[in-house]
């Protein structure tokens, strides 16, 4: 298990205090102690109401054969106002990778095809599919 993990783990034990029976709060304590005392993790360091962070990962729109002014801007538009950058690889096909959180990336996938089909409709020069 990564720290991380292990970090949340705790976090949901810690939480533990807020509400349950005695007994579940005294166990969840000593459960957590446990696993931070195994893994060499300060508890009075972990903040129980962080909330827990989203991973970061990748995903990403291949085009046809160039990628089209359209794509290029609607790519653009994504990165300024969601919480991705792009990237852009030409290997057999024209791709932009997205790299953010799932949620982040799941959004920025779906804007660039649905503004090139409102910027030029009926124009299939803007092609993208989603891949990864």
């Amino acid at each position: 298990m990564t720290d991380q993990k292990i970090i949340d783990r705790i976090k949901k034990l810690l939480r533990m205090k807020n509400g349950g029976t005695a007994a579940e709060v005294a166990t969840a304590l000593f459960l957590a102690q446990q696993l931070a005392g195994k893994h060499g993790i300060d508890i009075n360091s972990i903040d129980e109401n962080e909330p827990d962070r989203e991973p970061i990962t990748h995903g990403g729109l291949e085009s046809l054969s160039r990628l089209q002014w359209e794509c290029k801007y609607a790519a653009l538009i994504v990165t300024g106002y969601f919480n991705v950058k792009a990237f852009y690889r030409k290997f057999i096909q024209v791709q932009i990778i997205f790299v953010g959180t799932k949620t982040d990336i799941e959004i920025a996938r779906y804007i660039p095809s649905f503004l090139c089909r409102c910027i030029l409709p009926g124009n299939l020069s803007c092609y993208v599919r989603m891949v990864f």
